[in-house]
C-alpha cells in the first residue's frame, strides 16, 4: 500500500551498548496496513535507504573512532592558539615585574623584586596598580625591632596579670556576700 510518512529512531541500549534501529511506518489507508499484515512473516523485511551510506561492523566502528577525535590540524590549531595566549600572557606578567623593578618611592628607594619563579600565592598577591606605592606612614610597622616586640609583649602580659587580681578578688568579695554561685 501507499506510505504517508516514514520516521527511523536510533537508540543506543544501556548496558549491552547495543544500537537499535526501529521505524514507524504511516499508511495512506487501512487497506495498505492489512496487506501488510498479510504478508508472509517467514523472514524478516530488510529496509534499507538508497540514501544512507550507513555500515556496520567494523567499518562503523572505525568511523565512529574518527568522527571522536579531532584532526591533526585543528587539534594543532587549537593548541598554537592556547600556547600564543600563555606567551602573552607571561610576558605581560614579565614586563609588570620589570616595571616594579624600576620603581623608586617616594623617599628615593627602588624597590626590590624577587624575579626567580614565582608560587601561587605570589602570583595571587595583589598587585600595585595605577594607585602607586602606599605612603610611608601607612607602611611603617609599630614593632619593627626586637626590643619594641618584647616591650609590647610584657605591656600585654601586666594587663593581663592586673585583670586576673581584679577578677581573684572580685570573687573573693562575692563569697563574702555568699552570691557565688557558679554553678
Amino acid at each position: 500500500g501507499e506510505v504517508e510518512s516514514v520516521s527511523i529512531d536510533t537508540s543506543t541500549v544501556e548496558g549491552a551498548g547495543q544500537r537499535v534501529v526501529s521505524a514507524q511506518v504511516v499508511f495512506s489507508s487501512e487497506k495498505g496496513l492489512k496487506k501488510t499484515i498479510k504478508a508472509s512473516h517467514d523472514e524478516p523485511y530488510v529496509l534499507q535507504c538508497a540514501s544512507s551510506s550507513s555500515s556496520n561492523g567494523l567499518k562503523a566502528w572505525v568511523k565512529r573512532f574518527r568522527d571522536w577525535r579531532p584532526s591533526m590540524s585543528a587539534l594543532q590549531s587549537e593548541v598554537d592558539e592556547y600556547m600564543a595566549a600563555f606567551d602573552a600572557e607571561h610576558e605581560e606578567a614579565r614586563q609588570a615585574l620589570e616595571s616594579r623593578a624600576s620603581t623608586v618611592d617616594g623617599d628615593g628607594f627602588t624597590l626590590v623584586v624577587r624575579k626567580g619563579r614565582q608560587t601561587e600565592a605570589a602570583m595571587a598577591a595583589p598587585k600595585v596598580g595605577a594607585e602607586g606605592l602606599k605612603s610611608t606612614k601607612d607602611m611603617m610597622l609599630l614593632d619593627f625591632y626586637r626590643f619594641q616586640k618584647r616591650e609590647a609583649n610584657r605591656d600585654r602580659i601586666a594587663k593581663l596579670r592586673e585583670q586576673f587580681q581584679r577578677d581573684k578578688d572580685r570573687i573573693a568579695k562575692m563569697k563574702q556576700h555568699r552570691k557565688f554561685k557558679p554553678y
